[in-house]
């Protein structure tokens, strides 16, 4: 199968794989995080967004590239101020 294959697959799919398998955990990062707390995301649109059974290619990689935000962002805000 794999060596009469013409073409590769699309990453859009493993993407929304991604999305699928975490969509509880991004819905909470997403709608409890500091972007949302600090007004830079819309909460009711990441979780209208979240509530689709199939949300499109484009807003797939929305929310993953949002949830790496705020995965980063938390990251840095928990780091300890360095000792002096």
């Amino acid at each position: 199968m794999v060596v009469e294959r013409r073409s590769k697959g699309a990453f859009d799919g493993f993407c929304a794989q991604l999305l699928e398998r975490n969509r509880a955990l991004v819905r909470e990062m997403l709608t409890e995080g500091r972007l949302a707390g600090e007004g830079l995301i819309d909460r009711r649109a990441v979780q209208a967004a979240l509530g689709a059974p199939s949300p499109p290619a484009d807003t797939v990689a929305r929310l993953l590239a949002l949830a790496d935000v705020e995965s980063w962002t938390q990251s840095w805000c928990s780091r300890q101020p360095a000792v002096r």
